[in-house]
């Protein structure tokens, strides 16, 4: 969230009252650069808890001692095994999910029948619709990232896609959507409890100040 406020006033437009105005684009710009950022500095946390929730985690090991197996086994890079494909999945949903979020915040003000309702009704309705939206678009490349993190051999981000295009001619582009349910329910449930406290919790504070 810090990232995205400092990134937020770079690529948008300050107003006299100490709001930020920013464009779709600039809400583009913002959302992925945030997410870049995030994603390479957490990913060997992703890597760790991805493997441990299909593989299981071994008796007695706790998170460092899994980081540092990892590390012994599978090298730096094993720490950030799947981190392209992670981006190609992570950096869009951020993208598409501020840049609609922010746009149906706006159209939200200017609705005539929502003016005067708690602000936190708006943020709740525009925060929803922008995961469900940024969710359906991403879910391909989430598939190929979670087959890329589980993948302990030395196979590239572009065999990865080959490997699961190859499952599609088999089975079908019904593939790309497996586990598509949960996943929906994870990141609308996560996208509007975090931006909606985010919201409230910023428009009190700027009261109080």
């Amino acid at each position: 969230m810090s990232v995205i406020e400092v990134l937020r006033k770079k690529f948008g437009r300050a107003r006299e009252d100490g709001t930020v105005d920013i464009t779709t684009t600039g809400a583009l710009a913002t959302g992925a650069c945030a997410r870049v950022l995030s994603t390479v500095l957490v990913s060997p946390i992703t890597v760790v808890k991805t493997r441990v929730e299909y593989f299981g985690a071994n008796p007695g090991k706790n998170f460092f001692q899994c980081v540092k197996k990892l590390h012994k086994n599978e090298g730096v890079g094993g720490l950030y095994r799947g981190v392209f494909p992670n981006i190609a999945s992570s950096v869009p949903f951020s993208a598409i999910y501020y840049s609609l979020y922010t746009h149906l915040q706006r159209r939200f003000k200017e609705n005539e029948s929502l003016k005067g309702r708690p602000p936190l009704l708006s943020n709740l309705m525009a925060s929803s619709c922008a995961a469900l939206v940024a969710t359906v678009a991403t879910q391909p490349a989430d598939i190929i990232r979670t087959r890329a993190q589980l993948d302990s051999t030395n196979a590239t981000a572009v065999m990865h896609v080959k490997m699961v295009l190859a499952r599609c001619r088999e089975l079908g582009f019904r593939t790309l959507f497996i586990g598509s349910s949960p996943r929906f329910f994870k990141r609308t449930a996560q996208a509007v409890l975090v931006w909606t406290v985010y919201e409230e919790l910023f428009r009190r504070i700027s009261l109080t100040v």
